[in-house]
């Protein structure tokens, strides 16, 4: 995490960064981090469909299903292909109750 803290120095904007920064620091259990650099990086730039499923994958561990769904709901119009996408959507439909 280091590494990528210090490559963000340089490079404040990079969503790709962010992103794998806050996927890391979701594994070693900082989740509030983890948030913070997901919201950072969909708010850079809500096409980066990497950061908008991990972004989505957060929200539906945090039982914020609606806003998850939504999240994925347009990652599927930027990057119908994007095969997580779905997977994370059958995990927010499943924590609803559907």
């Amino acid at each position: 995490m280091v590494v990528y803290r210090e490559c963000l120095v340089h490079d404040q904007l990079n969503v790709n960064l962010i992103n794998v920064l806050g996927a890391c620091l979701w594994d070693v259990g900082n989740e509030q981090e983890a948030l913070a650099c997901f919201e950072l990086a969909y708010s850079l730039d809500d096409t980066h469909i990497p950061a908008v499923t991990n972004y989505a994958k957060v929200l539906v561990d945090k039982k914020r299903t609606s806003e998850a769904i939504a999240l994925l709901k347009h990652a599927v119009v930027c990057e119908p292909n994007f095969s997580n996408i779905y997977t994370i959507y059958a995990s927010a439909l499943f924590a609803r109750g559907e």
